[in-house]
């Protein structure tokens, strides 16, 4: 019991310390889910998706907008609706007069405790070291202090509800892999990016009932909007998703290499925030990359397995560092993402990969943070500030995963599971073993190279893109 103390005071200070700090945040990217959820329950769906044509951040009726907005109690506009309507719709029964401060305060403690579930299965499944006190307490004084964390709780974004959700997904997989999928279709239908993961569960024959899950789970979002959503609505959502996918922004929040290649000849200031059409070649070369990657990724996950190593790790690993660099819209706040190659990086570094892994989690601590990276709450872009910093730690972080050397991940082990109907199958764990702590905190011995099964996982359960 003694062995939970500390992590559980840890998450305790952070949960407190978070909520207290953020507590009084403007929340400008929930405003446009609960305003639009007000305009369904007022009646007028049809405003969801008016989008200002030349400025990203803006909505096309600010007057129909700020006259919802004040209906819930909140005094500013937001930004434009970009999410499919059932989001909204689904919302409206809440949104109410005079609910919006309820609404944000509620969203920010889930937020704050979907950060530490995070933290919690990114141990579990990439580095259980971060389990260990002093580990888990400096994870998450580390989240914090960094600016995805900060900027994505000052905004009022939904990203750690649904990074939760994906992860759980992954770390689901394993023992209950329609479950896993049917989990992670809700933050594929929200953020198409998670459908990465699917690309191992097609190759990975024992994964493959995922697939079914995922393909139930959005069949079944799709028909319950096509019952309950308007046609005239649907058909606005979609052409708001042609003209989101089409276009990107250089505002200094958008961290993509889209973002960094347009800002070459663009003389608009980073806060402004300007609509550009992205350039054929641009879009041509970021997919170019994102295609190589996802296959590099898969096919070295496929030599690992028909080498006995552990790779579905990996190739959770890859796939989800690699859709943050490589989409026209990859928000400071999705950064949050980085945790799992950093974690791996640091069970690497145990496990024989040498000490630059260490160094390249310094990096990545580095880049986002101030004073390198962009003070986002208070709109800050200094001087000695690195405009694209996350962009270049998703970078880092991607080619020091693919460099790892295969022998860190484990071999696989084989032992009876029934998830495949066939008696026995091989499950991948890790057997590096892992150093522990006794009860008075002193280090202890590790414990015994003998793999385990995971522990049973409870899951919890957004911006501009």
């Amino acid at each position: 019991m003694r062995r939970w103390l500390w992590p559980a005071l840890a998450a305790a200070a952070f949960v407190l310390y978070n909520v207290q700090h953020w507590w009084d945040a403007p929340g400008d990217d929930w405003s446009s889910i609960w305003v639009g959820a007000a305009m369904v329950a007022g009646g007028r769906a049809d405003l969801l998706y008016t989008i200002d044509p030349d400025r990203f951040t803006d909505v096309g009726d600010p007057a129909a907008w700020s006259a919802f907005a004040e209906v819930v109690g909140r005094q500013t506009l937001g930004h434009p609706y970009v999410h499919e309507p059932g989001f909204a719709y689904a919302l409206s029964v809440l949104a109410g007069p005079g609910s919006w401060s309820t609404s944000l305060h509620v969203l920010l403690v889930l937020d704050v405790l979907a950060l530490v579930g995070i933290t919690w299965i990114v141990g579990r499944t990439w580095a259980p070291v971060l389990l260990q006190p002093v580990p888990f307490a400096v994870t998450l004084l580390v989240l914090s202090l960094s600016e995805p964390v900060r900027y994505g709780l000052w905004l009022g974004q939904t990203t750690p509800l649904i990074l939760l959700l994906t992860i759980g997904a992954v770390a689901l997989a394993r023992r209950h892999p329609v479950l896993a999928g049917l989990l992670l279709a809700i933050p594929v239908s929200i953020k198409i990016t998670p459908v990465l993961i699917a690309g191992w569960w097609l190759l990975d024959r024992r994964r493959r009932t995922a697939l079914l899950g995922l393909l139930g789970g959005l069949a079944g979002l799709a028909l319950v909007q096509l019952v309950l959503v308007d046609r005239s609505v649907v058909t606005a959502f979609v052409t708001a998703l042609r003209h989101v996918q089409r276009t990107t922004t250089t505002g200094f929040s958008n961290q993509s290499l889209i973002a960094w290649l347009e800002d070459l000849h663009v003389t608009d200031p980073q806060g402004s925030y300007p609509t550009l059409e992205v350039t054929g070649w641009v879009s041509a070369l970021s997919t170019g990359l994102l295609v190589v990657v996802v296959v590099a990724v898969l096919s070295r996950a496929v030599r690992m397995q028909r080498a006995g190593i552990d790779a579905e790790r990996f190739a959770a690993a890859g796939l989800l560092t690699a859709s943050l660099p490589f989409t026209s819209l990859s928000w400071t706040h999705y950064c949050v993402l980085l945790l799992v190659p950093a974690a791996v990086l640091v069970s690497a570094a145990r496990s024989g990969a040498g000490r630059w892994p260490y160094l390249a989690v310094a990096v990545l601590v580095a880049l986002n943070m101030q004073p390198l990276a962009v003070d986002g709450p208070s709109n800050l872009a200094t001087p000695d500030v690195l405009i694209r910093s996350h962009l270049l730690a998703a970078l880092v972080a991607l080619v020091a995963v693919l460099a790892l050397p295969a022998r860190v991940w484990g071999q696989a082990a084989a032992r009876p599971d029934a998830e495949d109907g066939a008696g026995t199958s091989p499950v991948t764990e890790p057997l590096t073993p892992i150093a522990t702590t006794r009860d008075d905190g002193a280090p202890g011995a590790p414990d015994p190279v003998v793999p385990s099964p995971p522990a049973p996982l409870v899951t919890q359960g957004r911006s501009l893109g």
